[in-house]
């Protein structure tokens, strides 16, 4: 519905939602062409053809609606096409969140700053993964090891066994 599409008009129907929306949302977006959609943990990004991105956030009861009949009250943020398409986002609760920045400055945005890699992009590899656990734990003695392999052990022996249809025996028995 939106991708590749040119923005007729972007019209906010409220000056807030969880947080102030920016005053230029509307000018920034109104003419712009839609490049890609995309995601940051629970937030979605709309990246458009003049370098900006809109930010947003459903909190726990925003929703897009695509081409509604009418207008309802709780319709907040109204985004028009020029293929004559509309998308609104209806939050009742206003726990959700609308921001635009440059695209280039997505990575300073205040709630990604102190995010990780995606997990399931090229940026998260085993060396990310065990440095950032490595920062987290401290380094484990030989006797720590030890009982940490043993509970491993017993834990995998216990599936075995279940898998098999045999009765396991408890975990704790397995590693006594």
């Amino acid at each position: 519905v939106l991708l590749g599409q040119r923005i007729s008009a972007a019209t906010p129907r409220r000056a807030d939602l969880r947080w102030p929306m920016p005053v230029d949302l509307g000018q920034r977006l109104t003419g712009a062409t839609i490049t890609s959609l995309d995601r940051r943990a629970k937030y979605g990004l709309i990246h458009t053809d003049r370098d900006d991105t809109l930010i947003f956030h459903l909190g726990m009861s925003g929703r897009w609606r695509v081409d509604p009949e009418a207008l309802e009250k709780h319709d907040h943020f109204v985004l028009d096409t020029a293929n004559h398409r509309r998308v609104t986002l209806y939050d009742p609760r206003r726990f959700g969140s609308l921001d635009i920045m440059p695209t280039v400055d997505l990575a300073s945005y205040r709630a990604f700053v102190s995010m990780g890699p995606e997990p399931l992009g090229d940026a998260f590899t085993a060396q990310v993964l065990a440095a950032a656990l490595s920062a987290l734990l401290p380094a484990p003695s030989a006797g720590g090891l030890k009982a940490l392999l043993a509970v491993t052990d017993a834990e995998l022996r216990y599936r075995s066994r279940h898998a098999r249809g045999l009765a396991p025996q408890p975990v704790a028995e397995l590693v006594m």
